[in-house]
């Protein structure tokens, strides 16, 4: 269902975006020339902007789209696990009347079925988050790194190499994959090491190839926006002195460990894997998630960052269970097969109650709606849509209206009375050379398609992101929702969001 849980202004972003590169332009409501500004390379956007040519909504074809991806990635988690079993034993305590329940089928059967479930992967592969393609890709380059150190053959180093390189024209994210995987083709060995070196430096260039190709065509129609917007782009990855990222990083580990389930317990799972999976947990999960929390809050609004990172906590856990299982039928080899078998199906039974359990409650909160820590910045469907009905019936030609881009995709598209203008609270703030959390105050005067500032608009479109967020991290937009009583007009209410008519510009 396209509103359960509600709607993210990320989501009605990468819908606008798409919808403006299906009209061949690079354009994210008022911004053009170049999406970089927002992190947003235009891979996913692409992928959006040909399902938009199906019949439907908009948010219902970006869900679909991220669902999708998220069921894709549940049968990639028991790829990699297949890719990286542990050898099987060879000495005199065999565990063959339980291999196929201890060993990698086991495994891998165990984690994609709690991923499945895994209430948080569930909820944010249905929020329409490009992360969820990341998430793919994540997992296509670990499968690539394990059948290298098992095969040694460079098609399944290049595989992972490519994946990378994909991913970074989908988000920046990707990159820093880059490190695990120049890393993962080494090998410390003298009679291998100039080799070793020499693949790292393909697949280092095959990583390069993707992002080249998208920055060669960037540079040759809109070089000074394209640079502008990489300048910005990772000068905002480092805003945070060196001194204090350690306690931002323990920040992280401390909110995590004690308020997502199973979080502490997945990370201690992956220590116990089998060693190409442990090694590739290491790269895949460790650093990236080392190197996000020394810079950036991993929770609460920002929890999306993990979303290519989550198919670990259930692998984790899994590990656990199947280290389990391994022990204590080691332990019962010595009271013969029945034993063992005995404890196979209670085993199985338990793990199945389990998942079947976790399974439940998912299932009733698709129907009944999920709970989420962020339901306060999250926009009722129908309300958003009564809203955007409202202004599109009453907007005349190149009117301005400001609104959250949860909505703004519905507003001044078809069903429009007219064409008009969208943007949102921050690019109004952004016009009048003051800075943003997400814009600069000095972004050139030709990278507006129009005159976003609040002076100019005849609606604006006010809802709980507004209240929640905006006028937190915006005085200039407290300061209007205060005086806003006395200059704007009430034109629409629906729930949380209020439509002001402010003139007849």
């Amino acid at each position: 269902m396209p509103g359960n849980p509600g709607w993210y202004t990320d989501e009605g972003a990468h819908l606008d975006t798409a919808w403006h590169l299906s009209q061949g332009r690079f354009q994210f409501l008022a911004i053009t020339q170049s999406i970089l500004l927002a992190a947003r390379p235009p891979l996913f956007e692409l992928l959006l902007a040909a399902g938009l040519s199906a019949p439907g909504e908009g948010i219902a074809i970006l869900r679909t789209l991220t669902g999708s991806l998220g069921v894709a990635s549940a049968s990639l988690l028991a790829l990699l696990v297949w890719a990286g079993p542990e050898p099987r034993s060879t000495g005199r305590t065999s565990l063959s009347a339980v291999e196929g329940l201890t060993g990698g089928d086991g495994l891998a059967l165990l984690a994609a079925g709690l991923y499945a479930v895994y209430q948080p992967a569930v909820v944010y592969s249905r929020f329409g988050f490009s992360y969820n393609l990341v998430t793919v890709l994540l997992l296509v380059t670990g499968i690539g790194l394990v059948k290298y150190w098992e095969t040694r053959r460079l098609g399944w180093l290049m595989l992972a190499a490519l994946a990378v390189g994909a991913g970074t024209v989908s988000d920046l994210w990707m990159g820093m994959l880059a490190a695990p995987v120049f890393l993962g083709a080494l090998e410390w060995r003298w009679p291998q090491t100039l080799g070793s070196l020499r693949r790292a430096a393909l697949a280092g260039l095959v990583m390069l190839v993707p992002f080249g190709l998208y920055a060669g065509l960037m540079l040759a129609t809109a070089p000074q926006a394209f640079l502008f917007d990489l300048r910005y782009t990772l000068g905002r990855l480092n805003t945070i002195p060196l001194g204090s990222q350690p306690g931002v990083l323990a920040d992280n580990l401390l909110v995590l460990g004690a308020g997502t389930p199973w979080f502490a317990a997945g990370l201690a799972g992956l220590l116990v894997l089998p060693p190409r999976l442990r090694l590739a947990s290491g790269l895949l999960f460790a650093w990236p998630f080392c190197m996000l929390g020394r810079a950036t809050a991993l929770y609460s609004l920002s929890f999306y960052y993990l979303i290519p990172l989550l198919p670990f906590i259930p692998l984790g856990i899994a590990a656990l269970a199947w280290r389990a299982a391994r022990w204590l039928m080691a332990r019962l080899a010595r009271l013969g097969q029945g034993a063992q078998r005995v404890s196979a199906v209670v085993f199985v039974l338990a793990v199945g109650g389990g998942v079947a359990g976790l399974w439940d409650q998912t299932y009733a909160q698709v129907w009944s709606g999920f709970v989420t820590p962020i339901d306060d910045f999250l926009l009722d469907p129908g309300q958003a849509r009564a809203a955007a009905a409202y202004v599109n019936a009453h907007v005349r030609a190149t009117d301005l209206v400001i609104a959250s881009p949860g909505l703004a995709w519905l507003i001044c598209g078809r069903g429009a009375a007219a064409p008009c203008h969208v943007a949102d609270s921050e690019m109004a703030v952004a016009a009048t050379g003051q800075a943003t959390p997400h814009l600069p105050a000095n972004l050139p005067p030709d990278r507006w398609a129009f005159d976003p500032r609040f002076a100019q608009a005849r609606f604006v479109v006010v809802d709980n992101l507004w209240r929640n967020w905006a006028a937190v991290h915006m005085p200039q937009v407290e300061v209007l929702l205060q005086a806003a009583a006395g200059h704007w007009r009430e034109a629409f209410v629906a729930g949380d969001i209020t439509v002001y008519y402010v003139s007849d510009h």
